[in-house]
């Protein structure tokens, strides 16, 4: 819970590779409330896949938490339309980085 913390303009995000040769990438976070922060994860880091998640609040000191943050890549997905009414068949997405940890979704938007 975020309590008695400096000025949110400060919040920041740091996406750090696991791979220590490359550099981490900071962005702006947003305060959403005293339980939640939101942070944009920033593409451009080429074959990474995995990084670490770290969280600072005064612009200077970050967590240790170290939380890792998986990207992908989805290269397609078929069939490319169907049905409004929801019923068809299985949509197949095909793309690199997934990882089955029994907690997979898709969403799609209206």
């Amino acid at each position: 819970q975020f309590s008695d913390l400096s000025s949110a303009d400060e919040f920041l995000c740091r996406f750090k590779p696991l791979n220590n040769d490359i550099p981490p990438k900071y962005v702006s976070a947003r305060y959403i409330d005293q339980n939640t922060i939101l942070c944009s994860s920033p593409g451009g880091f080429g074959n990474v896949d995995s990084v670490h998640v770290d969280v600072s609040f005064n612009g200077i000191d970050y967590t240790k938490s170290n939380r890792e943050f998986r990207y992908y890549n989805i290269i397609t997905a078929t069939p490319r339309s169907g049905p409004s009414n929801g019923i068809g068949e299985n949509i197949h997405i095909y793309g690199q980085g997934f990882k089955d940890d029994g907690n997979i979704k898709c969403r799609l938007d209206n």
